[in-house]
């Protein structure tokens, strides 16, 4: 059986050896590693990931064409520079198994054994197929890489037919590699843009049948019969999958699980009708911010699965069926290995293969350890006791107690433009000459500007739960001004608010001064989106400081909080704009322009101070500048800085005392929603895999409480009846 390659190549054993086990070892890194960026923001976890995502691929793939390359010495030939014995070798000097590879050695026919181990590596681990979004895109590319890949171990398998004592155990793991290979390129379909969308679209629906209704009718009038359609609008149910499955008192995987099959759709850029609106808003009426939060974010954490995993094939019908075929044939080879013929084999390439099977069945076991354990699990075999009492006592043996999971980082990014031009470094310790302008002029001339500037100026602070209950509530609040019979104009308007409907209150109040400082502030929220954020995330600041530099009497409860969340939100917007400007899409470009002629002009009027200032100082020296006459007439329209035009609204805030902090607060949270459901799906989708944005979260629950341009399906059909009077 078998074919002769026509001439032996070169002795690459070595590196067929060292190929086979770097990816190995890649395999294992990808495994533990990868599920830590879901969580994590760090750009160290980021970079391993990347690191041993791309590697995977690669030295998967070399190592096959090393193997290519030494068909030649595969198998017995006449030819071949190498020769099968099952004769126990003579030891070496040096007490060895067997002579070395470069003389007498049959170890090249066991290589022949590691082909279908690396397409088993290339089909990767099941906690990552795709690194990002684009990725899933390429699925094509990835299966045309399955079937040479399958050529190519196929090729070498057949080979070395002639003599081989590891075929049953190649042909097992032949079946493996095939199986997890297919299984990738399969996930990557269902995350690309095309896969999702298709993947939720139902059957077609025409509607009623019109033409045979009118049909009806004209036949009925030709006929001299009194004729009418009597139109009735169908009544109003609750869709099945989430209407009778969601209750609060259901864990919250599943809750997740049931709002997950529907608003899945707005990963695809689909629509919803208002009937589903209704149900979720019904739902989390019931829910406290905590609560909210939590089906959010295991809510997320299902479309992470499906766009950069394997979910959605190890947790189908057919992947439960593959699991344990995998398993199964993994076990088989390890046996058939274990009781063939090895001798005349290295030492070194059978305990290389004990490695790879050990590996192969350690790999499978922890992935299926994940599976079980996983919120796809649970939802699963929610009605299964004995399965959930299972994972329980898992849980509390490995982590000694039951403890919440993170589905996301649970953190935000901060940076603030002040501190940035006074190159006041965010993080602790940092010391004072990195953030130089010696360094930075380098540190630009080497490409990394943008790193070292994320690393000096860019702090994460933890989302705490006055800040979830803040937003849930006014969330909540515009949610209750609009309702079905409102329609999607309504909520559109509602979700362009960003800062209006705040400043709307001031012009309503009966203090006249209120009312005029209300019409003098609704400009600024009038003006260009990254326009209006600039100038308030400026006066936040220059407010902010001013109420620490100043003694006096101690703020309320109520105030401290709505500062603490105003400034986080400012900073956290601003590195939105900054360093993530795909997600301000509609202000991406000109934005990053206004932001670096306003940090010149900062940078500029600070570097006017005759001494040395203190930050605090300096922030406070801006307000001192008189301002009477507006920026525009003096310096034109040239430069995009918005640097005094913020110290003029600042001087307005102060003036209203501790009223400003409401006023602030709400501004904010309606620029954050704002953001939020102006991002684009696939920006919200990409965000995921580098530890989740707030703005993501909050861009889902406005969903969920009914708010958002998704809904666009009036609830109810029309019904006609034709009624004919006799």
């Amino acid at each position: 059986m078998g074919f002769e390659p026509p001439v032996p190549q070169q002795d690459t054993n070595w590196e067929i050896r060292v190929a086979v086990q770097a990816s190995l070892a890649v395999q294992v890194l990808l495994i533990f590693v990868t599920p830590l960026r879901r969580t994590s923001p760090s750009r160290l976890t980021r970079f391993l990931v990347w690191s041993g995502y791309l590697l995977a691929d690669w030295v998967a793939n070399l190592a096959l064409g090393l193997l290519l390359n030494a068909l030649g010495n595969i198998g017995p030939s006449s030819t071949a520079t190498v020769t099968i014995s099952h004769v126990s070798p003579k030891p070496s000097a040096s007490g060895g198994g067997s002579s070395s590879s470069s003389g007498s050695s049959s170890s090249p026919v066991i290589f022949a054994f590691w082909a279908p181990f690396l397409l088993l590596h290339l089909g990767g681990p099941d906690t990552i197929t795709a690194f990002s979004v684009e990725d899933n895109e390429l699925w094509r590319r990835h299966l045309i890489g399955l079937l040479f890949e399958l050529f190519a171990a196929a090729t070498v398998f057949f080979c070395s037919l002639r003599q081989n004592p590891f075929i049953l155990a190649s042909a097992f793991m032949f079946v493996v590699g095939s199986i997890k290979y297919a299984e990738r390129t399969y996930s990557l379909y269902r995350g690309s843009a095309d896969g999702l969308r298709k993947s939720m679209l139902g059957d077609p629906d025409p509607g009623p049948n019109y033409a045979k209704m009118m049909e009806e009718y004209d036949a009925k009038i030709k006929a001299g019969l009194p004729a009418e359609i009597d139109v009735k609008e169908a009544p109003v149910s609750a869709e099945p999958k989430i209407g009778q499955k969601l209750n609060k008192d259901n864990p919250i995987e599943s809750n997740a699980f049931q709002l997950y099959q529907t608003f899945q759709y707005l990963f695809a850029d689909l629509i919803l009708s208002f009937n589903e609106r209704e149900v979720s808003r019904k739902f989390f009426s019931q829910l406290d911010a905590a609560k909210a939060f939590q089906v959010i974010e295991v809510e997320l954490g299902f479309v992470y699965d499906i766009v950069y995993t394997k979910a959605a094939v190890v947790h189908s019908r057919l992947g439960y069926a593959l699991r344990p075929i995998g398993s199964a044939c993994i076990a088989a080879a390890f046996l058939a290995f274990f009781f063939a013929d090895k001798r005349g084999f290295t030492r070194l390439d059978v305990a290389i293969t004990y490695a790879l099977l050990v590996g192969a069945a350690v790999l499978d076991f922890a992935a299926l350890v994940m599976l079980l354990c996983s919120d796809w699990a649970r939802v699963s075999f929610a009605e299964k006791r004995l399965f959930k009492e299972m994972c329980a006592r898992f849980k509390n043996w490995r982590f000694g107690r039951r403890r919440r999971r993170r589905r996301w980082s649970e953190r935000i990014s901060r940076m603030s433009l002040i501190g940035y031009c006074l190159d006041e470094p965010a993080g602790a310790g940092v010391p004072k000459w990195v953030g130089s302008r010696a360094v930075s002029r380098l540190a630009d001339k080497v490409w990394v500007k943008e790193f070292l500037d994320e690393t000096l100026y860019v702090s994460r602070e933890k989302v705490e739960v006055e800040m979830k209950e803040f937003i849930f509530d006014k969330l909540n609040g515009a949610a209750s001004e609009t309702s079905e019979a409102d329609g999607y104009e309504k909520i559109k308007e509602v979700c362009e608010r960003r800062g209006a409907a705040a400043l709307k209150k001031l012009e309503l109040s009966d203090n006249p001064e209120l009312k005029e400082k209300g019409k003098e502030l609704m400009k600024t929220v009038e003006a260009d989106f990254d326009e209006s954020l600039l100038l308030w995330h400026i006066a936040t600041e220059l407010c902010h400081n001013r109420d620490k530099s100043t003694p006096t009497q101690r703020q309320s409860d109520v105030t401290e909080k709505q500062r603490t969340i105003s400034v986080m939100l400012s900073e956290y917007l601003l590195y939105l704009l900054v360093n993530q400007p795909a997600m301000l899409s509609t202000a991406a470009g000109i934005g990053l322009l206004r932001f670096r002629d306003t940090c010149a002009e900062a940078r500029r009027f600070f570097a006017m101070g005759g001494r040395q200032l203190t930050p605090e100082e300096e922030r406070e020296r801006l307000l001192q500048v008189n301002t009477s006459v507006r920026p525009a007439v003096v310096k034109g329209d040239r430069s995009k800085s918005v640097l005094f035009d913020a110290c003029i609204l600042a001087k307005k805030l102060l003036a209203m005392g501790e009223r400003k902090w409401g006023v602030m607060s709400a501004v904010w949270m309606e620029m954050l929603a704002y953001t939020a459901c102006h991002c684009q799906a696939r920006e919200h989708a990409r965000q995921l895999s580098c530890g989740g944005e707030l703005a993501t979260v909050v861009w889902l629950l406005m969903a969920h409480v009914g708010l958002g341009k998704l809904y666009q399906i009036q609830a109810g059909d029309a019904r006609a009846k034709l009624i004919v009077d006799k």
